[in-house]
């Protein structure tokens, strides 16, 4: 998360003046590293799907009243807690992601253990270690934690586990947790598509479109340029959930989808477009599990694709990374780029002229996108 975003939800969460079902707060870092694990365990099986918050640097018992750590003897880094986790043997060796983060608040330093939330849940030691049961199943249940000496309930422990398989999730957000499982979905008998092997009733069927014939930018980064469109449903079941438009490109060595439309409004006026992947998002998950890894025409085609297209880690990035460039844009000479582009030829009906300014412009914001990121320590 962003620095000052996770500022502004930490002093809001202090002005509460209470705990909650994912924040904790400690005048101090714990001195029994028990207790710290303990805690680590709850946060990370908090059953809000949040990012578990244990603030250290607040004192409860003095209206909540801010206590500097720079000199606390027990204080970790995020390198520290890792190493410590790495100790543990965890069921399965998925270990809880943790980092720390040191705020200044009013002249005084407050750490924060933030444990990040995903999937993997519930969290749990196979082995005993340092007083913590091996098998017991902790969480956070309102602003306490599961006693050390018991388990969870089992109601709690049953939503954990719909949590990890996504039972608990409509059909669509399903779908995209199961495309994260590249190697569970397998072809159709009829070979039109896919299916989720472990739960059939998720298929993906492939539908070529003769009607959409028309060329982009992009195509021209492969030794075959011409456009090959097909249309892919998401299934479940027999409702359709999903439509999404797909490429097959260089004649046939790779199939993606059509990467998405972006605008940028330049701060002096004019505004441009771009294709771009968000990490995470649908079409990026679809072009994972379409992309054949075992070809090597597969991958020379998805290399040169993603040579002139932008990935950015989330929307939040993506977001700032076109406001970043719609105020630095004019700064930027566009002609620089002519001459790494692809041979474009000339094709009936078409300004060609267009694709080579769209080309030069894809290479001219992914090398903005690199600048971007170092500046902003992305």
């Amino acid at each position: 998360m962003d620095k000052n975003k996770l500022s502004f939800e930490i002093l809001k969460l202090i002005d509460l003046k209470q705990e909650g079902e994912y924040w904790d707060f400690k005048r101090e870092w714990h001195k029994n590293k028990t207790d710290l694990l303990h805690d680590i365990i709850c946060m990370a099986n908090n059953l809000t799907g949040h990012d578990g918050y244990i603030i250290i640097g607040v004192d409860e018992d003095d209206n909540y009243s801010l206590v500097d750590v720079s000199n606390n003897e027990n204080r970790y880094n995020t390198q520290k807690i890792v190493d410590f986790l790495s100790t543990k043997k965890f069921a399965g060796y998925i270990r809880p992601k943790v980092y720390v983060e040191t705020l200044s608040v009013e002249d005084t330093y407050i750490d924060v253990l933030v444990v990040v939330s995903d999937d993997n849940v519930p969290y749990y030691l196979a082995e005993r270690c340092d007083g913590i049961h091996q098998n017991n199943i902790y969480t956070r249940v309102g602003d306490t934690n599961t006693p050390i000496n018991r388990s969870a309930d089992l109601n709690d422990i049953e939503k954990l586990w719909k949590r990890r398989f996504g039972i608990d999730l409509p059909a669509f957000e399903r779908f995209k947790k199961y495309l994260r499982n590249t190697e569970d979905w397998e072809e159709l008998e009829n070979g039109e598509g896919l299916y989720y092997k472990y739960d059939p009733d998720f298929r993906i069927i492939e539908t070529p479109d003769d009607c959409r014939t028309a060329y982009e930018y992009y195509m021209f980064s492969q030794y075959d340029s011409r456009p090959h469109r097909y249309i892919v449903n998401l299934y479940y079941n027999q409702t359709p959930l999903k439509e999404v438009l797909c490429n097959l490109l260089d004649g046939g060595r790779h199939f993606t989808p059509v990467p998405d439309w972006r605008m940028i409004k330049i701060k002096d006026g004019g505004d441009f477009f771009y294709r771009s992947f968000v990490k995470g998002s649908l079409k990026y998950l679809l072009e994972n599990l379409l992309f054949d890894n075992n070809s090597s025409d597969a991958q020379y085609s998805r290399m040169m694709l993603m040579s002139c297209i932008l990935i950015f880690d989330s929307e939040m990035e993506r977001k700032n990374f076109e406001n970043y460039v719609s105020i630095n844009y004019e700064k930027y000479d566009i002609e620089k780029y002519q001459n790494s582009i692809p041979y474009i030829e000339d094709i009936e009906g078409y300004k060609c002229e267009t694709f080579r300014y769209d080309y030069k412009n894809a290479l001219l914001l992914r090398d903005m996108l690199d600048e971007f990121r170092v500046d902003n320590m992305y």
